[in-house]
């Protein structure tokens, strides 16, 4: 993903901070998914329960599931609280870490 601004948010479905943050990400990822690639990175569960959440809660940007099978992103990232979102430069590089529940106008302010 060179070359563009990537949000990673690490949550699970259980965390509440996590639930409560979901409609500010909507909002977030509606208004600039022109020029930001927000990606959920849900850290606890099965694709079962990702289905079923999502059945319930409306989230508009792309999930991944963090997994053994694949590149475990969250010991990559060494996230030791829910929810903890990234923001990466368009070179790659870590530009803000918030642990914790944020908000959209927050996010914005961290933009590169």
């Amino acid at each position: 993903m060179r070359g563009k601004i990537v949000v990673l948010n690490f949550w699970a479905t259980w965390c509440q901070p996590c639930l409560e943050e979901i409609p500010e990400l909507n909002s977030f990822h509606r208004e600039h998914q022109a020029d930001v690639t927000l990606i959920g990175v849900e850290i606890d569960g099965t694709q079962i329960a990702l289905n079923e959440f999502r059945s319930r809660i409306s989230i508009d940007f792309p999930v991944i599931l963090n997994s053994q099978q694949s590149l475990d992103l969250a010991n990559l990232y060494q996230i030791q609280a829910i929810p903890t979102t990234f923001v990466i430069d368009s070179e790659g590089r870590i530009s803000a870490r918030l642990t914790g529940s944020t908000t959209q106008k927050t996010l914005e302010s961290k933009l590169p």
